[in-house]
């Protein structure tokens, strides 16, 4: 199976905030992230 992985360009300021939230902004759904803690998730 093979994956390909996403890259996003974020032109923000370095700032840690939830990755639920991040990946929100990006158009992801709750149900395509894997959270591992606040800052830290997979991309299903």
């Amino acid at each position: 199976m093979s994956q390909t992985a996403k890259a996003f360009d974020v032109v923000q300021p370095h700032r840690l905030r939830p990755i639920m939230d991040v990946g929100k902004e990006f158009g992801l759904l709750e149900s395509e992230m894997i959270s591992y803690g606040p800052y830290k998730a997979k991309v299903s």
